[in-house]
């Protein structure tokens, strides 16, 4: 056991390179596939992740906002908008070895807001960040093949200000 000890790190200095080691080991890709991807377009960061745990499988989708007072649309608008404005937010499952299981659902509440000229009021998203759930199912053979998805959203604010739209940006997650 004493001959163990001299080996362990018994200094700060000594436990720092071992944890900035771990940091770089993590960071570096080697803990396994990569389930998460990152990206920020048109004023918001948006974070996906693959969550396999025992016998349930989703999608985790942030979409983070870059400035205040910007909201997402809610996945409930319209295909195209209403009146043609605004898009819902989506993602979307592309690759064949997997489906949508269940209801999609959202960490925030959709607040039906109404804007004078429209016809009906926008399902949104309080302002600030908004977490998609989407549980999914693989097919027999899906082991070992990446999950492929589409993201669209587009971020406005409550003067009427809005980004460019994002549609069906390519994410790739490995398994």
């Amino acid at each position: 056991m004493d001959k163990l000890k001299e080996f362990l790190p018994n200094t700060p200095c000594q436990i720092g390179w071992l944890i900035a080691l771990l940091i770089v080991w993590w960071l570096s890709g080697c803990t396994g596939p990569n389930t998460t991807a990152a990206f920020t377009e048109s004023g918001v960061e948006v974070t996906i992740n693959l969550i396999e745990e025992q016998d349930e499988v989703k999608v985790e989708a942030l979409f983070a906002p870059t400035e205040p007072n910007y909201h997402l649309y809610s996945i409930d608008l319209p295909e195209k908008g209403i009146d043609g404005v605004g898009r819902p937010t989506k993602v979307e499952i592309i690759s064949d070895n997997a489906a949508v299981s269940g209801p999609i659902i959202a960490d925030q509440p959709i607040v039906e807001t109404p804007f004078e000229g429209f016809s009906a009021p926008f399902p949104l998203y309080p302002d600030g960040p908004v977490t998609l759930s989407i549980p999914i199912v693989f097919d027999d053979q899906a082991a070992g093949q990446p999950l492929e998805l589409a993201i669209s959203y587009i971020a406005c604010s409550s003067e009427g200000v809005c980004k460019p739209l994002v549609s069906d940006y390519p994410v790739v997650l490995a398994r």
